[in-house]
């Protein structure tokens, strides 16, 4: 999924133009609700631009 496509109006906040398959599952939970969500995932893996895209929400 691309960033504009989730997340159009920060867009050009994040450094890249596609998520990754993890960001991509995490996506709904961060996108379709209001409920806390907890990404254990390796290092490198977009775990703080996920965190960057809860703040923006």
């Amino acid at each position: 999924m691309k960033v504009a496509d989730a997340v159009p109006e920060f867009a050009d906040a994040f450094g890249f133009e596609e998520f990754n398959r993890m960001q991509r599952e995490a996506l709904p939970g961060l996108l379709e609700t209001d409920h806390n969500v907890v990404a254990s995932a390796p290092t490198a893996s977009g775990k703080t631009a996920l965190a960057e895209l809860a703040i923006c929400k």
